[in-house]
């Protein structure tokens, strides 16, 4: 253990001074983030007082070090406060204030745990994605990255969910305490919903380098695009599905020609009908889980609406600051009772919320669910910007396009599952966001350096 430990405190030193002198703030935290996933909890971990240490974590203090020394080396790029920075420190505060004036030891300190980890450490990565120098080469390196994980992550996947044992890295994925979702295309995440939206993510990135590809390099980026596709359908989870399928929808229509976009809506519209016909009823009945039956699975749909009626209940209680953060499980019970003969809700009693956004009004209520959805709002609204900027180099517009399809898989999946308990899911939310914030504010400087006498007349009359 001792031998370990320094191995990790060598590599942190080695990853800290390369961070300071070559590479972008931003490829240091994407590849934070991915140690993570690969090598995270289940891999290692180091019991320290009540808050286990990993990896990650470690990596995570060498990367708040190595901001501290860009800064004081003037290398840092710090860009001015805004709505989404004042967003996302709001919601972070709200979510401080919901723990701690609440049980936060409850559950073994689980609404502390998930907290720190799940929403303090991930909004730290906003952070140092936007403050830092970021370069068209920098974004370039940061597609590579995402690419090659997604090679990885896709062979991993698919080799056990087809039961090729051999092939599965770290082995704690084939660890039987780790059963459940087993049957699925699941990853080092353990989970397929997780999965799925990494798998796309680096499928949308390995596109985006096509463009600066060699003949050579374009054959692993094609193998690794269809790894990820056929992987993410693996996952066997119908939001992946459709997140996956709106992904590659939105990187074929948005570059796409007019005249083009009119084949592609007549060709979708027939997959689509054609899929219906073929797949309909199946949708809703085929085992995924190796120990969960066709019968079972269709049941889970069916609790669905009444896991909505549930928080419903709860929200109209407490509508303005909810129950508590990490609180569910227990505010859930006094609910379960009132139920009737088309909603028995004692069924559900067991299960965690199936919806993000039901999952915040009940816990933070309408101070969290709003700061939420104006922060993915504020992706969406800031990637259209870059994606639609003719002024900007073509890796900082397939930021903006990247930006969008993480939003499209984060909502899908979060309307059908509490995706802000899936680890690992809100690091990568707010490492992009970070970064889609730091070449919106430098696009902005360069145009008040370009025209400022039109910044100086805006302000005039808007004074006036």
């Amino acid at each position: 253990m001792d031998i370990l430990l320094i191995a990790v405190a060598l590599v942190g030193l080695v990853f800290f001074l390369a961070m300071a002198r070559h590479l972008s703030m931003m490829t240091g935290c994407l590849l934070v983030v991915l140690i993570g996933v690969t090598f995270g909890h289940p891999f290692f971990n180091l019991e320290f007082g009540p808050i286990p240490l990993t990896v990650d974590r470690l990596l995570w203090g060498w990367l708040i070090l190595t901001l501290a020394v860009l800064w004081k080396l003037e290398r840092a790029d710090p860009k001015p406060l805004n709505r989404t920075d004042l967003a996302v420190i709001a919601l972070g505060l709200v979510l401080i204030a919901s723990t701690l004036l609440h049980d936060w030891r409850y559950k073994d300190n689980l609404p502390m745990s998930r907290l720190l980890f799940f929403n303090l450490i991930p909004m730290g990565f906003y952070f140092l994605a936007k403050h830092c120098r970021l370069q068209q080469q920098h974004l370039v390196v940061f597609y590579a990255v995402l690419a090659v994980f997604g090679f990885y992550l896709g062979v991993t996947a698919i080799c056990e969910q087809r039961g090729w044992y051999e092939m599965v890295y770290p082995r704690f994925i084939l660890d039987p305490q780790y059963h459940e979702f087993l049957g699925r295309a699941r990853g080092p995440f353990l989970n397929p919903v997780s999965c799925g939206i990494y798998l796309i993510t680096c499928l949308v990135a390995t596109l985006c380098l096509w463009r600066y590809a060699r003949p050579l390099t374009r054959v692993f980026l094609g193998m690794t695009a269809c790894l990820c596709i056929v992987a993410a359908g693996l996952t066997l989870t119908r939001s992946v599905w459709l997140a996956c399928a709106v992904a590659a929808g939105l990187v074929a229509w948005l570059p796409a020609r007019q005249q083009v976009r009119g084949v592609f809506v007549v060709v979708g519209t027939l997959l689509l009908v054609l899929a219906a016909v073929q797949f309909g009823e199946k949708l809703n009945r085929f085992q995924r889980d190796k120990y969960v039956s066709e019968a079972e699975m269709a049941q889970s749909a069916a609790l669905r609406p009444m896991l909505a009626h549930v928080a419903f209940k709860m929200f109209r209680d407490k509508p303005l600051t909810g129950h508590g953060f990490g609180q569910y499980t227990a505010a859930k019970k006094p609910y379960h009772y009132s139920e009737t003969a088309d909603m028995p809700l004692q069924e559900v009693l067991g299960y965690m919320q199936h919806n993000v956004f039901l999952s915040y009004a009940t816990e933070t209520g309408l101070a969290g669910l709003s700061l939420l959805v104006f922060i993915l709002a504020a992706l969406g609204f800031k990637s259209w910007q870059l994606w639609v900027s003719r002024d900007l180099a073509w890796p900082q517009r397939q930021l903006g396009l990247l930006g969008l399809t993480l939003l499209s898989s984060y909502v899908i999946n979060g309307m059908f599952h509490d995706v802000s308990i899936i680890p690992h899911i809100g690091a990568l939310l707010f490492l992009v966001l970070g970064a889609v914030e730091n070449v919106h504010a430098s696009q902005r400087q360069q145009v008040v350096l370009l025209f400022p006498d039109a910044q100086d007349t805006r302000r005039g009359a808007a004074a006036a």
